[in-house]
């Protein structure tokens, strides 16, 4: 179970080579320390498996969505499915990191107006 507060990331390794190399697990280690304290429960969104992540496990409480998959097994029957529920959880996380830089702006005016209200 998540508690109260969760955070969200979304790693994308294929975009280009410097992203292939900011993106490793020890990278990744080092980026978020900056902002994440240990302990923090960490939600990613990732296209690699979760064995790529076990070095931030020793740092973070990590949830995968086949964490979840009982619950998501009653509605989610397709990846357009599981990506809506992982926009959700990005949407309501306390804190977003992301390797991309380009999604959300347009897209959280577009797909979730209150969302400049969802910390206020």
């Amino acid at each position: 179970k998540f508690s109260t507060s969760c955070e969200t990331s979304q790693f994308s390794r294929a975009e280009c080579t410097r992203m292939e190399r900011v993106t490793r697990p020890q990278a990744l280690e080092a980026a978020l320390a900056l902002w994440l304290p240990n302990g923090t429960h960490v939600y990613v969104s990732s296209t690699e498996p979760p064995s790529f992540f076990l070095r931030l496990r020793s740092r973070y409480r990590l949830y995968f969505a086949e964490d979840f998959k009982d619950k998501l097994a009653t509605f989610s029957t397709n990846n357009y499915a599981l990506y809506a529920v992982e926009t959700l959880v990005l949407f309501g996380a306390f804190s977003v990191v992301q390797t991309f830089g380009y999604v959300t702006s347009w897209f959280e005016d577009a797909c979730f107006p209150a969302t400049g209200l969802r910390h206020s």
